[in-house]
Formats: structure tokens, sequence, C-alpha cells
């Protein structure tokens, strides 16, 4: 299966009474990281320009030693998003490596609001229940 990155959205789940969202990253080996923050709209980051808790996401993501790599041609709609089994506790807040080049992020409605280019009108959690991914 190809995966169809034209569809690629974030997905809203619900962990410990927060809404989380689980955002599809691509990383090439020696390239730009490509977050989909939204059906057919990308924010393409270099090494310098990544958002700080980007870093800090991907760095844990990486030292997580349980990180079971499958092959880019393998990843598809489903396992971009499907918890791996040896994931558990904090990193549904943080996200997993799926493959060498693709990562699921997991990042908060505010987070995710202003990389889209939104302007965040409130300094309290009430948007966390927003449904436009």
């Amino acid at each position: 299966m190809v995966l169809n990155t034209s569809k690629l959205t974030p997905i809203k789940i619900f962990f410990c009474n927060k809404s989380i969202w689980r955002v599809p990253l691509y990383k090439p080996i020696d390239g730009d990281y490509t977050l989909f923050v939204k059906q057919g709209f990308t924010r393409t980051f270099t090494n310098k320009t990544l958002p700080c808790s980007l870093k800090s996401s991907i760095a844990m993501i990486l030292a997580n030693d349980n990180n079971y790599l499958g092959l880019d041609e393998n990843v598809n709609e489903f396992n971009i998003f499907a918890v791996p089994p040896y994931i558990g506790g904090v990193w549904y807040e943080i996200g997993w490596q799926i493959s060498a080049s693709w990562f699921c992020v997991c990042m908060h409605t505010n987070q995710i609001t202003s990389l889209k280019g939104i302007p965040n009108e409130t300094t309290n959690n009430s948007n966390d229940d927003d449904d436009d991914g």
C-alpha cells in the first residue's frame, strides 16, 4: 500500500481527560521535517526552524529504546496513528517512531493551532475541545 500523504490529517484522541492530537511527521535522512497539520496543509521545518516543543518530543522519541522501526514503504494511513504495543504511559502524550522517516507526534490543541497560523485568542484551555484538526 502506498501512503497518500494528501489525505493525512491529525486525529484527536482523549487521554487522561485531555485532548491530544496525533500528528504525522515525516523526516527523511538529511531532509527537512514535514508536519501534517491539516488535510492538504503541511508545515516544513529545518533543524534550525523546528519549534522547541517538537525538538523535545523528537529527542525523547529517539531516546526510547523500545522503538520498533518498520520500513518506510510499509507506512500507511492506519499504522501511522496506531499505538505500538510497546508504547504506554507518558508516550501517549509524546509520540513514537514508526519507521526511519515517519513519526507520530502528540500535540495539544493550542500547539497545533499555532502551527496552522491561527492566533490563540484565549489564555485558558477552553479551546482544547476544538474539532477542526
